[in-house]
Protein backbone atom coordinates (compact mmCIF):
# COMPACT_ATOMS: atom_id res chain seq x y z
CA UNK A 1 0.00 0.00 0.00
CA UNK A 2 1.42 3.21 -1.43
CA UNK A 3 1.48 6.13 2.26
CA UNK A 4 2.52 9.79 0.11
CA UNK A 5 0.19 12.09 -1.03
CA UNK A 6 0.96 15.39 -2.17
CA UNK A 7 -1.26 17.29 0.40
CA UNK A 8 0.28 16.54 3.20
CA UNK A 9 1.66 19.53 3.86
CA UNK A 10 5.03 20.11 2.31
CA UNK A 11 5.26 22.05 -0.46
CA UNK A 12 5.95 25.32 -0.87
CA UNK A 13 7.43 25.23 2.68
CA UNK A 14 9.16 28.43 3.67
CA UNK A 15 12.81 28.40 3.22
CA UNK A 16 14.66 27.51 6.69
CA UNK A 17 11.62 26.47 8.32
CA UNK A 18 11.79 22.48 9.14
CA UNK A 19 8.90 20.40 7.99
CA UNK A 20 8.57 18.17 10.39
CA UNK A 21 4.74 17.41 11.45
CA UNK A 22 3.77 15.27 13.78
CA UNK A 23 3.21 11.68 11.65
CA UNK A 24 -0.47 10.62 13.30
CA UNK A 25 -1.53 14.17 11.73
CA UNK A 26 -1.09 12.39 8.18
CA UNK A 27 -2.59 10.41 6.03
CA UNK A 28 0.50 8.31 5.43
CA UNK A 29 0.63 7.37 8.71
CA UNK A 30 -2.83 6.23 9.24
CA UNK A 31 -2.36 3.84 6.13
CA UNK A 32 1.11 2.52 7.46
CA UNK A 33 -1.03 1.79 10.47
CA UNK A 34 -3.95 0.44 7.97
CA UNK A 35 -1.07 -2.12 6.92
CA UNK A 36 -0.10 -3.00 10.53
CA UNK A 37 -3.19 -3.79 11.91
CA UNK A 38 -3.93 -6.26 9.49
CA UNK A 39 -1.67 -8.57 11.37
CA UNK A 40 -4.60 -9.24 13.65
CA UNK A 41 -6.62 -11.06 11.42
CA UNK A 42 -3.84 -12.64 9.84
CA UNK A 43 -2.82 -14.19 13.37
CA UNK A 44 -6.57 -15.38 13.43
CA UNK A 45 -6.50 -17.21 10.34
CA UNK A 46 -3.33 -18.57 11.56
CA UNK A 47 -4.63 -20.04 14.95
CA UNK A 48 -7.90 -20.92 13.63
CA UNK A 49 -6.43 -24.12 11.45
CA UNK A 50 -7.12 -26.34 8.52
CA UNK A 51 -4.61 -24.08 6.69
CA UNK A 52 -3.06 -25.93 3.19
CA UNK A 53 0.25 -24.56 3.58
CA UNK A 54 0.62 -23.64 7.43
CA UNK A 55 4.42 -23.39 7.74
CA UNK A 56 4.36 -21.03 4.36
CA UNK A 57 1.82 -19.22 5.65
CA UNK A 58 3.56 -18.27 9.28
CA UNK A 59 6.78 -17.23 7.45
CA UNK A 60 4.80 -15.15 5.26
CA UNK A 61 3.23 -13.85 8.28
CA UNK A 62 6.16 -13.13 9.97
CA UNK A 63 7.68 -11.05 6.72
CA UNK A 64 4.65 -9.40 6.23
CA UNK A 65 4.75 -7.42 10.00
CA UNK A 66 8.24 -7.10 9.50
CA UNK A 67 7.68 -5.32 6.66
CA UNK A 68 4.87 -3.70 8.13
CA UNK A 69 6.98 -2.12 11.47
CA UNK A 70 9.82 -1.08 9.24
CA UNK A 71 7.67 0.89 7.33
CA UNK A 72 6.01 2.49 9.87
CA UNK A 73 9.26 3.55 11.39
CA UNK A 74 10.27 4.56 7.94
CA UNK A 75 7.39 7.30 7.56
CA UNK A 76 7.94 7.97 11.08
CA UNK A 77 10.84 8.98 11.00
CA UNK A 78 11.04 11.33 7.73
CA UNK A 79 9.56 14.74 7.59
CA UNK A 80 6.22 15.06 5.29
CA UNK A 81 8.39 16.52 2.36
CA UNK A 82 11.17 13.57 2.33
CA UNK A 83 7.91 10.91 2.60
CA UNK A 84 5.74 12.71 -0.30
CA UNK A 85 9.61 13.10 -2.59
CA UNK A 86 10.20 9.13 -2.07
CA UNK A 87 8.06 7.82 -5.34
CA UNK A 88 10.76 5.25 -5.78
CA UNK A 89 9.68 3.69 -2.38
CA UNK A 90 5.93 3.88 -2.96
CA UNK A 91 6.42 1.79 -5.76
CA UNK A 92 7.93 -0.72 -3.69
CA UNK A 93 5.00 -0.64 -1.23
CA UNK A 94 2.69 -1.48 -3.68
CA UNK A 95 4.65 -4.05 -5.36
CA UNK A 96 5.04 -5.64 -1.96
CA UNK A 97 2.02 -5.43 -0.30
CA UNK A 98 0.29 -7.25 -3.12
CA UNK A 99 2.87 -9.67 -3.42
CA UNK A 100 2.84 -10.48 0.09
CA UNK A 101 -1.07 -10.63 0.10
CA UNK A 102 -0.98 -12.83 -2.79
CA UNK A 103 1.57 -15.49 -0.98
CA UNK A 104 -0.47 -15.20 2.19
CA UNK A 105 -3.79 -15.78 0.45
CA UNK A 106 -2.58 -19.32 -1.57
CA UNK A 107 -1.08 -20.45 1.42
CA UNK A 108 -4.29 -20.00 3.23
CA UNK A 109 -7.12 -21.70 0.48
CA UNK A 110 -6.89 -19.76 -2.30
CA UNK A 111 -10.04 -19.01 -3.59
CA UNK A 112 -11.49 -20.07 -0.51
CA UNK A 113 -9.52 -18.07 1.43
CA UNK A 114 -10.80 -15.48 4.24
CA UNK A 115 -7.81 -13.71 3.74
CA UNK A 116 -8.84 -12.96 0.08
CA UNK A 117 -11.35 -10.13 1.43
CA UNK A 118 -8.04 -8.08 2.13
CA UNK A 119 -8.29 -7.14 -1.35
CA UNK A 120 -11.60 -5.48 -0.61
CA UNK A 121 -10.33 -3.36 1.85
CA UNK A 122 -7.04 -2.12 1.14
CA UNK A 123 -8.35 0.37 -1.68
CA UNK A 124 -10.62 1.36 1.10
CA UNK A 125 -7.49 2.34 3.15
CA UNK A 126 -6.31 4.82 0.17
CA UNK A 127 -8.86 6.66 0.59
CA UNK A 128 -7.29 8.55 3.53
CA UNK A 129 -5.04 10.09 0.80
CA UNK A 130 -7.84 12.28 -0.84
CA UNK A 131 -6.17 11.73 -4.02
CA UNK A 132 -8.28 9.91 -6.45
CA UNK A 133 -5.52 8.84 -9.69
CA UNK A 134 -3.46 7.01 -6.50
CA UNK A 135 -6.54 5.29 -5.18
CA UNK A 136 -7.75 4.40 -8.53
CA UNK A 137 -4.44 2.80 -9.40
CA UNK A 138 -4.10 0.63 -6.36
CA UNK A 139 -7.69 -0.05 -7.11
CA UNK A 140 -6.55 -2.00 -10.07
CA UNK A 141 -3.24 -2.97 -8.58
CA UNK A 142 -5.62 -5.57 -6.16
CA UNK A 143 -7.60 -6.10 -9.13
CA UNK A 144 -5.07 -7.29 -10.86
CA UNK A 145 -3.33 -9.76 -7.95
CA UNK A 146 -6.78 -10.96 -7.55
CA UNK A 147 -6.58 -12.19 -10.50
CA UNK A 148 -3.56 -13.25 -10.52
CA UNK A 149 -4.05 -15.47 -7.41
CA UNK A 150 -7.58 -17.10 -8.90
CA UNK A 151 -5.08 -18.08 -12.01
CA UNK A 152 -1.79 -19.29 -9.81
CA UNK A 153 -4.66 -21.34 -7.62
CA UNK A 154 -6.44 -22.57 -11.39
CA UNK A 155 -9.68 -22.21 -9.89
CA UNK A 156 -9.82 -25.39 -8.49
CA UNK A 157 -11.24 -24.33 -4.67
CA UNK A 158 -14.32 -26.28 -2.92
CA UNK A 159 -16.10 -23.58 -3.29
CA UNK A 160 -14.87 -21.05 -5.82
CA UNK A 161 -15.89 -21.78 -9.86
CA UNK A 162 -14.66 -19.41 -12.28
CA UNK A 163 -18.64 -17.80 -12.25
CA UNK A 164 -18.25 -17.23 -8.90
CA UNK A 165 -14.82 -15.57 -9.28
CA UNK A 166 -15.85 -13.17 -12.05
CA UNK A 167 -18.45 -12.32 -9.58
CA UNK A 168 -16.13 -11.43 -6.91
CA UNK A 169 -13.62 -10.16 -9.44
CA UNK A 170 -16.71 -7.53 -10.45
CA UNK A 171 -17.04 -6.35 -6.72
CA UNK A 172 -13.70 -5.99 -6.30
CA UNK A 173 -14.21 -3.52 -9.27
CA UNK A 174 -16.87 -2.12 -7.83
CA UNK A 175 -15.74 -1.29 -4.73
CA UNK A 176 -12.30 0.57 -6.00
CA UNK A 177 -14.47 2.73 -7.71
CA UNK A 178 -16.45 4.02 -5.40
CA UNK A 179 -13.18 4.37 -3.57
CA UNK A 180 -12.17 6.68 -6.35
CA UNK A 181 -15.31 8.40 -6.35
CA UNK A 182 -15.21 8.99 -2.00
CA UNK A 183 -11.30 10.19 -2.82
CA UNK A 184 -12.82 12.87 -5.26
CA UNK A 185 -15.75 13.91 -2.97
CA UNK A 186 -13.20 14.59 0.11
CA UNK A 187 -10.42 16.66 -2.44
CA UNK A 188 -13.10 18.41 -3.60
CA UNK A 189 -13.84 19.62 -0.11
CA UNK A 190 -10.57 19.49 1.02
CA UNK A 191 -10.15 21.90 -1.92
CA UNK A 192 -13.56 24.08 -0.57
CA UNK A 193 -12.07 24.25 2.51
CA UNK A 194 -8.70 25.34 1.46
CA UNK A 195 -10.09 28.00 -0.44
CA UNK A 196 -12.47 29.04 2.15
CA UNK A 197 -9.33 29.14 4.87
CA UNK A 198 -7.33 31.08 2.14
CA UNK A 199 -10.28 33.79 1.79
CA UNK A 200 -10.12 34.15 5.98
CA UNK A 201 -6.13 34.75 6.13
CA UNK A 202 -6.61 37.08 3.05
CA UNK A 203 -9.08 38.94 5.19
CA UNK A 204 -7.49 38.69 8.69
CA UNK A 205 -4.47 40.09 7.15
CA UNK A 206 -6.52 43.46 5.72
CA UNK A 207 -8.04 43.75 8.92
CA UNK A 208 -4.49 43.54 11.02
CA UNK A 209 -2.94 45.76 8.13
CA UNK A 210 -5.86 48.07 8.18
CA UNK A 211 -5.45 48.27 12.16
CA UNK A 212 -2.49 48.60 11.99
CA UNK A 213 -2.85 51.85 9.91
CA UNK A 214 -4.95 53.36 11.85
CA UNK A 215 -3.20 52.68 15.01
CA UNK A 216 -0.32 54.73 13.59
CA UNK A 217 -2.45 57.83 12.29
CA UNK A 218 -4.33 57.38 16.29
CA UNK A 219 -0.67 57.75 17.48
CA UNK A 220 0.74 60.41 14.77
CA UNK A 221 -2.45 62.40 16.18
CA UNK A 222 -1.91 61.93 19.55
CA UNK A 223 1.77 62.74 19.71
CA UNK A 224 1.13 65.92 17.09
CA UNK A 225 -2.14 66.98 18.97
CA UNK A 226 -2.88 66.65 22.48
CA UNK A 227 0.59 65.72 23.55
CA UNK A 228 2.19 68.74 22.32
CA UNK A 229 -0.47 71.28 23.43
CA UNK A 230 0.35 69.48 27.34
CA UNK A 231 4.09 69.71 26.89
CA UNK A 232 3.50 73.71 26.05
CA UNK A 233 1.32 74.51 29.05
CA UNK A 234 4.07 72.80 31.14
CA UNK A 235 6.31 74.67 29.91
CA UNK A 236 3.73 77.79 30.81
CA UNK A 237 3.47 76.62 34.16
CA UNK A 238 6.58 76.48 35.00
CA UNK A 239 7.45 80.12 33.88
CA UNK A 240 4.52 80.70 35.82
CA UNK A 241 5.81 79.38 38.70
CA UNK A 242 8.90 81.77 38.30
CA UNK A 243 11.46 82.58 41.04
CA UNK A 244 9.52 83.00 44.07
CA UNK A 245 7.80 79.01 43.96
CA UNK A 246 4.30 78.84 43.03
CA UNK A 247 1.04 78.30 45.15
CA UNK A 248 0.41 74.48 46.02
CA UNK A 249 -2.67 74.77 43.35
CA UNK A 250 -0.26 75.32 40.51
CA UNK A 251 2.50 73.15 41.68
CA UNK A 252 -0.76 70.06 41.64
CA UNK A 253 -1.46 71.66 38.03
CA UNK A 254 1.96 70.96 37.24
CA UNK A 255 2.55 67.43 38.48
CA UNK A 256 -0.95 66.89 36.88
CA UNK A 257 0.40 67.86 33.22
CA UNK A 258 3.37 66.13 33.79
CA UNK A 259 1.44 62.96 34.72
CA UNK A 260 -0.75 62.82 31.76
CA UNK A 261 2.33 63.49 29.49
CA UNK A 262 3.99 60.51 30.46
CA UNK A 263 0.46 58.60 30.27
CA UNK A 264 -0.38 60.15 27.08
CA UNK A 265 3.24 58.77 25.54
CA UNK A 266 2.68 55.42 26.97
CA UNK A 267 -0.18 55.60 25.12
CA UNK A 268 1.23 56.62 22.30
CA UNK A 269 3.99 54.14 22.66
CA UNK A 270 1.29 51.30 22.79
CA UNK A 271 -0.42 52.05 19.82
CA UNK A 272 1.98 52.35 17.74
CA UNK A 273 5.85 51.56 18.46
CA UNK A 274 8.13 53.09 16.08
CA UNK A 275 10.69 50.59 17.26
CA UNK A 276 8.13 47.66 15.64
CA UNK A 277 8.05 48.77 12.09
CA UNK A 278 11.42 49.89 11.99
CA UNK A 279 13.53 46.98 13.72
CA UNK A 280 10.45 44.29 14.31
CA UNK A 281 9.30 42.19 17.22
CA UNK A 282 12.16 41.23 18.68
CA UNK A 283 13.46 44.85 19.27
CA UNK A 284 9.76 46.31 20.04
CA UNK A 285 9.71 43.39 23.21
CA UNK A 286 12.93 44.29 24.41
CA UNK A 287 11.39 47.65 24.27
CA UNK A 288 8.11 47.46 25.88
CA UNK A 289 9.63 45.21 28.69
CA UNK A 290 12.03 48.13 29.54
CA UNK A 291 9.22 50.02 30.35
CA UNK A 292 7.57 47.36 32.30
CA UNK A 293 11.17 46.92 34.40
CA UNK A 294 10.81 50.95 34.79
CA UNK A 295 7.13 51.03 35.46
CA UNK A 296 7.07 48.22 38.09
CA UNK A 297 10.67 48.13 39.33
CA UNK A 298 11.33 44.73 37.70
CA UNK A 299 14.13 42.42 36.20
CA UNK A 300 13.38 41.11 33.11
CA UNK A 301 15.02 38.74 30.84
CA UNK A 302 14.95 38.13 27.31
CA UNK A 303 15.44 34.97 24.96
CA UNK A 304 14.17 36.69 21.58
CA UNK A 305 15.28 33.89 19.03
CA UNK A 306 12.87 35.22 15.99
CA UNK A 307 14.64 37.03 12.74
CA UNK A 308 13.22 41.06 13.02
CA UNK A 309 9.81 40.79 11.70
CA UNK A 310 7.28 38.06 11.79
CA UNK A 311 4.44 37.47 10.54
CA UNK A 312 1.53 38.89 12.67
CA UNK A 313 3.65 40.98 14.46
CA UNK A 314 1.40 43.50 15.81
CA UNK A 315 -1.12 41.47 17.08
CA UNK A 316 1.94 39.33 19.23
CA UNK A 317 2.91 43.00 20.24
CA UNK A 318 -0.54 43.75 21.92
CA UNK A 319 -0.88 40.45 23.37
CA UNK A 320 3.11 40.95 24.95
CA UNK A 321 2.16 44.34 25.92
CA UNK A 322 -1.02 43.53 27.85
CA UNK A 323 0.23 40.35 29.51
CA UNK A 324 3.62 42.98 30.92
CA UNK A 325 0.86 45.24 31.75
CA UNK A 326 -1.05 42.94 34.00
CA UNK A 327 2.19 41.68 35.66
CA UNK A 328 2.97 45.31 36.49
CA UNK A 329 -0.19 45.42 37.74
CA UNK A 330 -1.50 42.63 39.53
CA UNK A 331 1.63 40.10 39.78
CA UNK A 332 4.09 41.73 42.60
CA UNK A 333 6.56 40.00 40.81
CA UNK A 334 10.46 40.59 40.99
CA UNK A 335 11.48 38.62 37.48
CA UNK A 336 9.84 38.49 34.67
CA UNK A 337 10.70 36.15 31.26
CA UNK A 338 10.10 37.66 28.06
CA UNK A 339 10.50 34.27 25.40
CA UNK A 340 9.99 34.77 21.79
CA UNK A 341 10.47 31.67 19.30
CA UNK A 342 9.70 30.12 16.39
CA UNK A 343 8.25 26.57 16.40
CA UNK A 344 8.32 24.71 12.93
CA UNK A 345 4.29 25.57 12.24
CA UNK A 346 3.79 28.89 14.24
CA UNK A 347 5.81 32.05 16.19
CA UNK A 348 5.62 31.29 20.08
CA UNK A 349 5.38 34.14 22.85
CA UNK A 350 5.84 33.20 26.44
CA UNK A 351 5.93 35.99 29.05
CA UNK A 352 6.50 33.95 32.59
CA UNK A 353 6.39 35.83 35.77
CA UNK A 354 7.81 34.89 39.54
CA UNK A 355 4.73 36.78 41.45
CA UNK A 356 1.51 35.67 43.63
CA UNK A 357 0.25 33.68 40.95
CA UNK A 358 -3.69 34.05 39.10
CA UNK A 359 -6.82 32.81 40.39
CA UNK A 360 -8.07 30.43 37.43
CA UNK A 361 -11.90 31.17 38.68
CA UNK A 362 -10.89 34.68 38.69
CA UNK A 363 -9.65 34.95 35.36
CA UNK A 364 -12.73 33.01 33.63
CA UNK A 365 -15.14 35.62 35.81
CA UNK A 366 -13.26 38.26 33.90
CA UNK A 367 -15.21 39.50 31.19
CA UNK A 368 -18.13 39.20 32.73
CA UNK A 369 -17.03 41.61 35.27
CA UNK A 370 -15.91 44.22 32.81
CA UNK A 371 -11.92 42.77 32.63
CA UNK A 372 -12.39 42.24 28.90
CA UNK A 373 -8.58 42.95 28.41
CA UNK A 374 -6.96 39.40 27.92
CA UNK A 375 -10.71 38.32 26.39
CA UNK A 376 -9.97 40.37 23.68
CA UNK A 377 -6.71 39.56 22.64
CA UNK A 378 -7.38 36.00 22.89
CA UNK A 379 -10.37 36.47 20.74
CA UNK A 380 -8.57 37.97 17.94
CA UNK A 381 -5.54 35.25 18.26
CA UNK A 382 -8.31 32.54 17.86
CA UNK A 383 -9.45 34.09 14.71
CA UNK A 384 -5.87 34.05 13.47
CA UNK A 385 -6.36 30.65 14.25
CA UNK A 386 -3.40 31.23 17.33
CA UNK A 387 -4.45 30.30 21.09
CA UNK A 388 -3.56 32.59 24.19
CA UNK A 389 -3.34 30.12 27.56
CA UNK A 390 -2.39 32.12 30.65
CA UNK A 391 -2.02 29.47 33.68
CA UNK A 392 -0.28 28.94 36.61
CA UNK A 393 3.54 28.65 36.36
CA UNK A 394 5.16 25.67 37.03
CA UNK A 395 7.15 26.89 39.69
CA UNK A 396 4.96 29.37 40.95
CA UNK A 397 4.12 32.59 39.38
CA UNK A 398 1.60 33.17 35.95
CA UNK A 399 2.57 32.27 32.41
CA UNK A 400 0.77 33.75 29.34
CA UNK A 401 1.51 31.89 26.21
CA UNK A 402 0.22 33.33 22.84
CA UNK A 403 0.71 30.87 19.63
CA UNK A 404 -0.48 32.43 16.61
CA UNK A 405 0.48 29.82 13.08
CA UNK A 406 1.89 31.15 9.86
CA UNK A 407 1.41 29.59 6.40
CA UNK A 408 3.49 28.93 3.43
CA UNK A 409 2.85 32.42 2.22
CA UNK A 410 4.07 34.27 5.28
CA UNK A 411 7.63 35.60 5.23
CA UNK A 412 10.30 36.50 8.16
CA UNK A 413 12.33 39.30 8.17
CA UNK A 414 16.03 38.25 7.10
CA UNK A 415 18.29 36.36 10.08
CA UNK A 416 19.42 38.44 12.22
CA UNK A 417 17.34 41.46 11.83
CA UNK A 418 16.75 42.46 15.07
CA UNK A 419 17.41 39.23 16.97
CA UNK A 420 18.14 39.99 20.63
CA UNK A 421 20.40 37.07 22.78
CA UNK A 422 19.53 36.27 26.22
CA UNK A 423 20.05 39.29 28.76
CA UNK A 424 18.26 41.26 31.62
CA UNK A 425 16.69 44.53 32.15
CA UNK A 426 16.51 45.62 35.63
CA UNK A 427 13.67 47.60 37.26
Amino acid sequence: MSDERGRDGAAGAPAGRPEQLPPWTLPSWYTAVARLSLVIPLVITLAAGSLPDPVTFLVLLVVYAGWSVLRAVWLRGRPVGAAIAARGHTAVAVVADLGLLVGLTLTSGGPDSPVRFAFFVWPVATVLWRLPKATGAVGAGCLAAYVTMLGAHGFGGTRATEGDAAVEASLLLWTALVCVLIAAILALRERQVGDLLATRRALLRDALAAETRERSVLADALHDGPLQTLLAAGQDLAEATGADGASPSVRRADESVHRTVRELREAVFALHPQVLSAAGLGAALRAAGERAAHRGGLTVRYDLRVPGHVPGEQLLYSVANELLTNVVRHARAATVDLRLEAAPDAVLLTVADDGVGIDLSAARRGPAEGHVGLAGHRARLEDAGGTLDVVPGPDGGTEGRARLPFTPGDSFGAAGDGVTSDGATPG
